[in-house]
């Protein structure tokens, strides 16, 4: 005989159901949040690291307005820079100019997450900037202020300028193909002087790298820096070097653990105390701060490019 169901399991059957419901509700906020964060804050976070990188790029390099660029592209037989030691990860190189795309970003040395977070990351392995051979560039293609967005809605012919304290150069667009995340021979060394651009595609996913080849038309060559410009140019390319750091799935786990607990304390202290509005305040300001670690270490997990 089935037994009759008491108001006590009732009730424990009703708890348990409110709070897998607000278990869900909770879990899809953290998702929503995370999409803002991915989708504007980066963007936040990069421009601001721009504005510092552009700042001290605009001491030592020239800089023209994108109203006359077009009118004022680099001239001068495509002859490469002679080669030179490239700085350190993290420093900055010049800038790169899109006309048809209207970007203009500052490019750093290195393609690791750090460094892609700041702008447009120059391959280390391959050669600096206007010198011989397959120069590659990587960018983010929707996080991180997205610089790579459009460069699918460029033409061949189309212009791509390259300003560095050196000079100034100008590629014209070649060809695109979508090859394997783990094709690394795009990388390869060309017997012209190439452009390599490389970012995730479709946008929203990193599936496949979309790669767009340009050809060196033109160098520019600026006056030769005297000794005190080049020092003044090295320091200010250190001043962006980063340390190095480990990587990995442990600050994920931390921070996680750390907002599983506060949103635990934080409920106990709701419901124990009658100052909800100072308690309610500091979980908003604590969460987020722990959401902000969270999501920084989640996103550094994410493919190169995204």
């Amino acid at each position: 005989m089935t037994p009759p169901v008491t108001r006590s399991s009732t009730n424990k059957w009703w708890e348990a159901a409110t709070y897998a419901a607000w278990t869900l509700i909770g879990i899809g906020l953290l998702l929503a949040l995370f999409v803002m964060y991915q989708l504007w804050f980066t963007n936040v976070l990069q421009s601001r690291h721009q504005s510092a990188l552009e700042n001290a790029i605009s001491h030592v390099a020239p800089r023209v307005s994108r109203d006359t660029l077009l009118t004022s592209l680099p001239v001068g037989p495509a002859i490469p820079l002679p080669v030179q030691t490239q700085p350190r990860v993290g420093a900055w190189l010049g800038e790169i100019e899109i006309p048809t795309i209207h970007l203009r970003q500052a490019i750093v040395q290195g393609v690791g997450e750090n460094q892609l977070s700041e702008g447009p990351g120059h391959y280390p392995s391959t050669p600096g900037l206007g010198e011989a051979g397959n120069v590659a560039i990587a960018g983010h293609r929707t996080t991180w202020g997205h610089p790579f967005r459009y460069l699918n809605e460029l033409q061949k012919g189309d212009p791509i300028v390259i300003v560095t304290p050196r000079a100034r150069l100008l590629y014209r667009v070649l060809s695109y193909s979508t090859v394997s995340p783990n094709d690394v021979g795009v990388l390869d060394v060309t017997s012209r002087p190439t452009l390599t651009l490389t970012t995730c595609t479709p946008p929203y996913s990193a599936a496949s790298r979309l790669i767009l080849r340009a050809r060196l038309v033109a160098v520019q060559r600026l006056a030769p820096l005297s000794a005190t410009q080049r020092r003044q140019i090295a320091s200010s390319q250190a001043t962006f070097v980063q340390p190095s750091s480990t990587s990995g799935a442990w600050p994920i786990v931390l921070f996680s653990f750390l907002f599983i607990m506060f949103v635990l304390v934080a409920i106990k202290w709701w419901r124990e105390t009658a100052h909800k509005i100072v308690i309610a305040t500091g979980i908003v300001v604590v969460s987020a701060a722990l959401l902000f670690e969270l999501f920084g270490a989640v996103s550094a997990q994410l493919p190169p490019g995204f």
